[in-house]
């Protein structure tokens, strides 16, 4: 379903220990997208 994308995205972001300006785009970007398409 659509909360379990965001939901593993969410996960992998998380385990990220580095998280920069990019890590940062590059997640809020996909939530969007996912949401608008979905």
């Amino acid at each position: 379903g659509k909360c379990g994308s965001v939901e593993k995205v969410q996960i992998a972001f998380k385990s990220i220990d580095d998280r920069d300006t990019v890590t940062y785009n590059t997640m809020s970007e996909y939530i969007y997208f996912y949401s608008r398409f979905i």
